[in-house]
């Protein structure tokens, strides 16, 4: 199987967190942290699709791509774990029970994101962010990402 995203990976990697109830707070964390205004500022350039019922954010889409990336997720996978876990669904601004964007709309989305060169901008403006706060995000597959303060490492 691909990796759900078409740009380079340009998060490092290295151990996975534990899963479970870590990815709620590795969520809510980096929802905290992060300033979404300026994601959403260049995510504006990027019209909603007309076709697309019901009609989803920008910042929305992105933040699934985020998901992809830090947990290895195709865009069936993306899909899936959106509709299945709480905390995937409220870290994208999904409402409880309204239908997560399809598949096929992730893939759009996405397409969009690396036509217009914003994927590895956008991805790098939240990472700037986080290494900021002096933390990085160690990516997952099928297990949690999870921040770590870089600050307390050796260098």
């Amino acid at each position: 199987m691909s990796r759900a995203t078409p740009w380079p990976i340009t998060l490092p990697k290295e151990q996975a967190a534990p899963s479970g109830a870590k990815a709620d707070h590795f969520l809510a964390r980096v929802a905290r942290l992060t300033d979404w205004r300026p994601i959403e500022s260049a995510l504006a350039a990027i019209p909603v699709h007309e076709a697309t019922r019901p009609r989803y954010p920008s910042l929305l889409l992105f933040k699934i791509v985020l998901l992809q990336q830090w947990y290895g997720l195709s865009d069936p996978g993306a899909e899936y774990a959106v509709n299945d876990r709480k905390a995937f669904a409220r870290f994208v601004g999904l409402p409880e029970g309204a239908p997560c964007p399809s598949l096929h709309t992730i893939n759009r989305f996405r397409a969009e994101l690396v036509r217009r060169d914003l994927g590895e901008l956008l991805l790098n403006m939240v990472v700037e962010q986080l290494q900021a706060k002096d933390l990085k995000v160690r990516e997952g597959a099928m297990v949690e990402p999870s921040l770590i303060d870089i600050s307390k490492r050796p260098h």
